[in-house]
C-alpha cells in the first residue's frame, strides 16, 4: 500500500487554505474547491485501502481452489481496482492543479497590464505637470544579437546545470555537435508578449559571454528609439539562488513565448513526430533542439500531456541510442527558422 506510507495528510489544511481564497476569482475558488473534494475521497479511498490491505495480509494461506482462496484472489482483484481508483483521483487533482495555474497567470497577467498602465498614465501626468520622476530608470543590460548565434554551449548561469556539463561529468558529449536531420517543424501561433508571460530567451552571460536559451519570464516591456522592441526577462531560478546577473535585456526576436495553457482549447499547436522543437532539458531549466518522437497526448480533462524528444547529441557513454525523454507540453516551442537546418550548428 503505497499511499500508507505517505504522512497522513490534515483535511483541516487544505480547508483553512481554500476558506482563505474567498477573494479569488470565482472559477479559481470553484477549482480549489474540487481539488478539495477529491482530496478528501482520495483519504477515505486510502483509509479503506490500508483497511483491506491488513485484513488480506492477516488471512491465513488457502488451499487452491479452495472457497477461502477465491475469497482472497476477489480481495486483491477488489484492491487492486481501488489502487486505479485512487492513482486516477490523483490524476484529477494534478490537472486541475494545473488549470488553477493557468487562471492565476491570467489573472496576474491583467492585473500587470493595468499597473502596467497607470505606471504610464502617472508618467504622463508628470511629464506634462513638470515634476521629476521619484526614482531615475534603470541602467539597461547589455542587448543580446540573435543573427544565427553559435549553438547553446559555453559556461552556465549561476544555479543552472546545463545538459552539457551533466554528459561531460558522465564522461559525455556536450551538446554542440552534429545535429540530426529531421522534418521542418510546424508553424507556431502569434508570438505575442506581454508582462507575466514565460519565454524561452536567448540570452548571454556577461560574466564568460556564453550564450544560451534559459526559461525566463518577461518583467518589462520597452520600446526603442528605432521603433523596435525589447524585453527585460528575469531568470527566476538564478534570481531566487540569490544570483545578481538574473535580470537581462534582450531583443524581441531573441524571446520565443511558451504556451501559457496545456489545454487542447488554447489552441497552441501539438507539434507531431519529425517537428524540430526548442525544448527545456529534463532536471534543467535551459532549451535544446530536439525532434519530436511522440506528440503530446490528450488527457481526458481536455488537456495536452508530454511529449517525448529525442535531444540533439544526446547519447549515453558507449552507446549510439539516443534516449527518448518526457517534456511538459508548456516547455516545448517551434524551433526558430535557424535552427531548422539539418546542419545547424
Amino acid at each position: 500500500n503505497t499511499m500508507a506510507s505517505l504522512p497522513a495528510f490534515s483535511p483541516a489544511l487544505l480547508e483553512a487554505f481554500v476558506d482563505s481564497t474567498q477573494t479569488l476569482p470565482l472559477e479559481i475558488q470553484r477549482v480549489l474547491a474540487t481539488v478539495r473534494d477529491l482530496d478528501e475521497k482520495a483519504q477515505r479511498l486510502d483509509a479503506v485501502i490500508e483497511q483491506k490491505t491488513n485484513e488480506l495480509v492477516a488471512t491465513p494461506p488457502a488451499k487452491p481452489n479452495s472457497p477461502q482462496a477465491k475469497e482472497i484472489a476477489e480481495a486483491r482483484a477488489e484492491l487492486e481496482k481501488m489502487h486505479l481508483d485512487l492513482v486516477q483521483l490523483s490524476t484529477e487533482k494534478g490537472q486541475l492543479a494545473q488549470r488553477c495555474l493557468d487562471l492565476v497567470d491570467e489573472n496576474a497577467l491583467r492585473l500587470d497590464a493595468e499597473l502596467q498602465r497607470h505606471d504610464h498614465e502617472v508618467a504622463e501626468y508628470r511629464k506634462r505637470a513638470g515634476i521629476p520622476a521619484e526614482v531615475p530608470p534603470p541602467q539597461p543590460a547589455p542587448v543580446v544579437e540573435t543573427k544565427a548565434p553559435a549553438r547553446g554551449g559555453g559556461g552556465v548561469p549561476t544555479g543552472k546545470r546545463s545538459r552539457g556539463a551533466e554528459h561531460a561529468a558522465a564522461g559525455g558529449h556536450a551538446a554542440a555537435e552534429q545535429p540530426r536531420p529531421s522534418k521542418r517543424a510546424r508553424a507556431a501561433p502569434a508570438d505575442v508578449a506581454e508582462v507575466g508571460h514565460h519565454v524561452a530567451a536567448h540570452v548571454r552571460d556577461p560574466r564568460d559571454h556564453s550564450v544560451q536559451w534559459i526559461l525566463a519570464r518577461i518583467q518589462r516591456i520597452h520600446q526603442m528609439p528605432d521603433g523596435g522592441t525589447s524585453l527585460e526577462v528575469v531568470d527566476d531560478e538564478a534570481l531566487q539562488a540569490g544570483d545578481e546577473h538574473s535580470t537581462y535585456l534582450v531583443k524581441r526576436d531573441a524571446a520565443v513565448s511558451l504556451p501559457r495553457s496545456n489545454e487542447v482549447k488554447a489552441g497552441y499547436p501539438n507539434h507531431q513526430p519529425g517537428s524540430l522543437v526548442l525544448a527545456v532539458y529534463p532536471g534543467t531549466t535551459v532549451f535544446y533542439r530536439a525532434t519530436v518522437v511522440a506528440a503530446a497526448r490528450k488527457t481526458k480533462g481536455g488537456a495536452y500531456g508530454e511529449y517525448q524528444l529525442e535531444f540533439d547529441d544526446d547519447t549515453e557513454e558507449g552507446s549510439t541510442e539516443i534516449p527518448k525523454r518526457t517534456v511538459p507540453f508548456r516547455h516545448v516551442v517551434a524551433a526558430p527558422s535557424f535552427m531548422q537546418h539539418a546542419n545547424y550548428r
